[in-house]
Parts: structure tokens; sequence; C-alpha cells
């Protein structure tokens, strides 16, 4: 038997991750299977509150993080607005601005990225799984060995598919046991039937596998996860469901960003925006996937929600003082591994410090005009001293002036 390699996903790092994550869909699979119930559904379940749990220790940095950057934002935002008129090219306003942000930054013992990074761990993990739930039989191999069976039976009779094949858009279904296998796992109910039509000769195996592969396939009996959702069918749940799932989670979510809505202003009016925005999104989606995809956008959203109250009614005992000193004492330890003395969170050096890094920068800067104006000066009288004429002659003057309005001339 051939493997599987086609109907995996072939992206750079994804399929790395997609493979172990396959595994982990596969043992579940065959968990389930080992006491008589087959279901991908269930599979999905399962395997979304097993990826959320692993990834806890992030959730729970991120809303401390969250916390804290609530209390943080109204200072930085004050930064921006005493330097939004300033000149963003004079780099000594520039790097007291930065400056003034890094002190802050400081103080709350973060920095820029602070909660970019939980969020570009995660990023992966998702895009990993999505391959996954796409396409169950290239990582499940109980589930595959069903529509092995079918393409056994029917591959002698492939130049009779050209019509199916062409409606779901894929090629060289008869070279191979995987390409056919990927234009199974696209059929629904009306496209087995037509596939047994098609091949009469083999339709009771056609209908046997496909009842099997349906059943794995179901949800409460009445919704085909291979399916994208209808209008005219019980699938229409999946993407009404994935919106309000994804919005009461948002909301969760973000309960200590909406504390500060007013502080923060415009940025705050254009998250509201955004927040309102992904569940509208969720919902769009659905219809264009596969209704498994929707189920696990379901779960995740149901799973996240659930988390999340929980980590924010054990935070919410937690003193934002608390989170501030164990940022600092955390940041004092990357430091030290460095060689670098602990951060100062004393604003009267803070200021200080920022006086002298100001100074410090002004005087560079100073420096290098001055090195840039006496190079100039340095290659202005060596040109003029290479002339022939008498230095200090009427000739030489009208030379000097003559040759300077050249130049300017070419310079323009």
């Amino acid at each position: 038997m051939d493997f599987l390699v086609l109907t995996k996903s072939n992206t750079f790092l994804i399929k790395y991750i997609s493979w172990g994550l396959g595994y982990v869909m596969e043992a579940i699979y065959n968990l389930f299977a080992g006491i008589g119930i087959e279901n991908i559904a269930l599979c999905i379940v399962v395997f979304t509150i097993l990826v959320k749990v692993v990834m806890l220790p992030l959730t729970i940095r991120q809303t401390k993080f969250t916390k804290v950057n609530a209390i943080m934002t109204p200072e930085l935002q004050a930064i921006q607005a005493k330097y939004k008129g300033a000149d963003r090219k004079n780099q000594t306003v520039m790097a007291r601005m930065q400056a003034e942000q890094q002190a802050v930054y400081n103080k709350y013992g973060t920095s820029p990225t602070g909660g970019c990074l939980v969020s570009l761990i995660q990023l992966p993990i998702l895009f990993g799984l999505y391959p996954i739930i796409y396409n169950i039989p290239a990582y499940v191999g109980k589930v595959r060995a069903y529509f092995e069976t079918v393409v056994t039976a029917i591959m002698p009779y492939a130049s009779r598919l050209t019509e199916l094949a062409e409606a779901n858009k894929v090629t060289d279904y008869a070279e191979s046991s995987n390409r056919m296998i990927d234009l199974l796992t696209k059929f629904d109910t009306s496209e087995w039937a037509q596939l047994a039509e098609t091949v009469p000769e083999k339709a009771e195996i056609i209908n046997s596998s496909a009842d099997k592969i349906l059943s794995i396939n179901s949800l409460f009996g009445f919704i085909n996860l291979t399916e994208n959702p209808s209008f005219t069918s019980f699938s229409i749940l999946i993407p009404i469901l994935a919106g309000l799932s994804q919005y009461f989670s948002i909301k969760l979510t973000t309960k200590n960003q909406q504390q500060n809505a007013d502080a923060a202003g415009g940025m705050a009016s254009t998250m509201n925006q955004m927040n309102l925005m992904m569940p509208i999104i969720s919902v769009v989606f659905c219809f264009m996937m596969p209704a498994g995809v929707g189920l696990y956008w379901i779960v995740t959203a149901i799973v996240t929600a659930v988390i999340q109250i929980f980590v924010n009614k054990k935070l919410d005992k937690v003193p934002v003082k608390t989170l501030i000193e164990a940022n600092i004492a955390k940041m004092n330890k990357k430091r030290a591994k460095k060689g670098l003395p602990p951060v100062n969170t004393n604003q009267a050096k803070l200021n200080r410090e920022l006086d002298r890094s100001i100074a410090a920068a002004d005087e560079k800067m100073q420096a290098e005009k001055k090195a840039e104006r006496d190079k100039k000066i340095e290659e202005s009288t060596e040109y003029y001293q290479k002339k022939e004429t008498k230095p200090g002659s009427l000739a030489s003057r009208a030379r000097m002036v003559k040759d300077y309005e050249e130049r300017k001339k070419d310079s323009k």
C-alpha cells in the first residue's frame, strides 16, 4: 500500500506540526473505536479540549499580560499624545519618546512584544490543526481504510468519474489512490449516490462503505461534517453556533481590556470593531468550508470561554501589583543571565537615566553633524586650491563665484 502524501499538508513547517498532531487525533479515534464508537465529531471535541488544555499556560500568561496592559496602556498613550505633533525625523525627539516608553515597560516588567509572543506561539499550532480537521483520512488510518475499500473497487472504472472529479476540482485521480481518496473525501450524500449509479458494478461496496463513512462523519445523525453548511439543511446550525460562540468567547477573553475602554480611546474603538467582525467572518468562512472545520471553531470557542472563566476567576483574586512584581522578578532573572544589572523601576532614577541617555544622544548627533560639516569644508577648500588662478586675485574670486554657481546648478 502506498502512503498518503498528496492528501497531507505539504506546507513548509506546518506539515511537521500537522504530522505530530495527526498522531494525537489518530490515537483518540483508535481509543473510541476500541469501545465501538467511530465518530469524527466526538474525536474533534476531545482533540480540541486536549489542545486547549496543553495551551493553558499560554492562556494564563496572556490573561496576566492583559491585566497589566490595561493599566499600562493609558501611560503609553499619554506619551504618544505628548509627542503627537513632534517631528518624526528629529532623532533627539524620537530617542526621548522611545526612552520614555521603555521606562514604562520597565516599570511594569514587560516589553512591547509581551502580548504578541503568546499569539505567535499559538498560530503554528492552529495552522497545523486545519489540515487534519479538513482531511481526516490522511491522518487516521482506520478512516482511510474505508476509503481504500472503495478506491480498490472503483479504480478500474476511474474513467467514468470525469464529471464528479471536475465538480470537485480534483485531477489525476485515476493515477493514484491518494488522489482518488482526495476526491472521495469531498463527496456529500448525493455524490456518493451518484458514484453508485456511475459504477453500478460496485454499487453494493460503494453503498455499504458510504453508509459507514457518512456515519463516521455525522454530527447528531443529521449533519454531515464533510459537507459545506447550507441554508436548506440543519447544517445551518454550524455557522450560527460558530458566530455566537466566537462572540461570547471574545467578550470573555477581552474582559480586562473592556474595563479600560474609555481610557484607550480610538485604539479601543478599533479593537471593539475587530471583535465584532470576527464572529461575522467565522459565519462566512463556515459556509465556505466543510462543517467539520466549523465544528472545530465552535468547540474551540466554547472551550476557550470555559477556560477563560476559570482563569479570570483565579486571576481576579491576584492583585495587579503582585503580577507586576512577578514580571519584574522574571525580567531581572533574564538580565542576570546576560550579566546585566536589575531593571530600574524607581521613577526619579529613571528620569535621571532618561536625561543622561537623551544628553548622550544629543551629543552624539551634534558630533556627527560637526564631522559632516568639517568634511564639506575640507572638500570645498581642497577643490578651490586646485584651481590655477592666483589665490586672492580678482580672477580667482570670479572663478570661485562661477564655480559655485555651476555646482549649485548641477546639484539641482
